[in-house]
């Protein structure tokens, strides 16, 4: 029986545990990251405050006074939306393409202007967006560290990483295989593993179950 690794919950995953049962495929589906708050202080007054991802969106908030006030957030995709969205919020910026960062971070640096944009962010964020805007046009706030969980995986047929630092974590104390299979979940994750010297079979698109059951169909 074929392997599979994926840096995600099995939670998470319905469309691809269902594709792995009947496909006789062993999932072994787990995040080698968790996460934990940072305490920050948060100015009152914000302009714009662009979300990277749905963890920034709620450690975020649950730090904010009740004074705080902001123009306009903007998030990184529909994901992290929805993570604003529950918060009570809506986003007046989304990106439509958040597995390739550059292609949002270009279309948010037209929408934004000149304006000055806050960054709620992780310990072990990479800054991509630092590429795209000036540093007086950008300010960091670290909102809650990510931690390496780290863990012995068997040996797989196929490895699906869906973060950069599901990949350190992964590494931290694995190997690859030489014949082995790599998936990228996005840009960023790809361009990651490539730094690490790990080739890359296929990377997603659009960040989504179906369109990473239509890759594996393939093998």
């Amino acid at each position: 029986m074929h392997q599979l690794f994926i840096s995600k919950s099995a939670t998470e995953l319905p469309l691809l545990t269902a594709f792995c049962q009947k496909n006789n495929l062993s999932l072994i589906a787990e995040s080698l990251i968790s996460f934990e708050r940072v305490a920050a202080e948060i100015p009152t007054r914000l302009d714009i405050v662009f979300f990277t991802s749905p963890r920034s969106v709620d450690f975020f908030f649950d730090q904010v006074s009740t004074s705080f006030t902001c123009i306009d957030f903007a998030c990184m995709g529909k994901g992290t939306e929805k993570a604003l969205i529950n918060r009570g919020h809506e986003s007046s910026f989304t990106g439509e393409y958040s597995s390739f960062p550059e292609k949002v971070f270009n279309s948010f640096k037209s929408w934004a202007g000149s304006r000055l944009i806050t960054i709620p962010h992780s310990s072990k964020s990479l800054f991509s967006i630092s590429k795209y805007f000036s540093a007086h046009q950008l300010n960091y706030i670290k909102v809650y560290n990510t931690n390496f969980i780290r863990k012995n995986i068997p040996e797989c047929s196929i490895y699906i990483f869906t973060s950069p630092s599901n990949v350190d974590s992964y590494l931290s104390i694995n190997t690859i295989p030489q014949n082995a299979q790599v998936f990228a979940w996005g840009a960023s994750t790809k361009e990651h593993l490539l730094e690490k010297g790990i080739l890359v079979n296929e990377t997603l698109t659009f960040g989504q179950e179906a369109e990473l059951i239509r890759m594996l169909n393939l093998y």
